[in-house]
């Protein structure tokens, strides 16, 4: 027996037969424990796995249906009237010359961003395939800076062409750069391989 110090009441010390009975108890619990963290981690891989299962059969059948959707429906032909622009000032011999300088910020995004995507250490980039989806992205912005000013020199059907796609490999890989981090690297690239195949392939067909 012990005494309490405050009531000065003995206390009896636990037998072995209870404390046995003790540990035993907390190893059940540990065990039901652990039982139900491998059911619950069990029942989350699982429904990952329905996930990722639906996640493709989306996309398979968006891609099916925007494809059908481009090769049976008729060409919209591109109006004349898109390519006159408010601004059609001529300033130092530039022709439209609002519209052609205003694409220098594209540049210097595109520029900027490049470098610091391949240099690795600005950015927070989890994944080799989120690296290429960005690198994509800034191309592309670069690319519109270019395709713009080329397009808006001389407006027409032609030169269209080169405004319209950069903006498109852009779009495309801000897409799939963001699929990529939310659901995962291989349907994001794959994601971008089809929606850039898919922007050619709208772009050639216009033309």
């Amino acid at each position: 027996y012990q005494t309490d110090t405050k009531t000065q009441k003995p206390i009896q010390a636990p037998t072995t037969t209870q404390s046995e009975e003790n540990t035993e108890n907390r190893k059940r619990k540990a065990m039901m424990s652990l039982s139900w963290s491998c059911l619950s981690l069990a029942n989350q891989q699982q429904q990952f796995r329905r996930f990722k299962v639906t996640t493709h059969r989306v996309f398979a059948v968006a891609f099916l249906f925007s494809i059908s959707f481009f090769l049976f429906s008729p060409q919209i032909p591109r109006s004349l009237k898109y390519h006159q622009f408010a601004d059609l000032r001529n300033l130092l011999g530039v022709p439209n010359t609002l519209n052609v300088i205003t694409n220098f910020p594209f540049l210097v995004v595109g520029v900027l961003g490049l470098v610091l995507t391949l240099e690795g250490g600005f950015f927070t980039i989890s994944s080799q395939a989120e690296t290429w989806a960005w690198i994509l992205f800034y191309a592309g912005i670069t690319g519109v800076a270019f395709g713009s000013v080329y397009y808006h020199l001389k407006p027409d059907n032609n030169r269209v062409l080169w405004d319209t796609l950069p903006m498109m490999v852009a779009y495309s890989s801000l897409f799939s750069s963001l699929v990529v981090e939310r659901i995962g690297q291989r349907i994001g690239l794959c994601c971008m391989c089809a929606l850039l195949v898919a922007a050619f392939t709208c772009v050639v067909y216009e033309r």
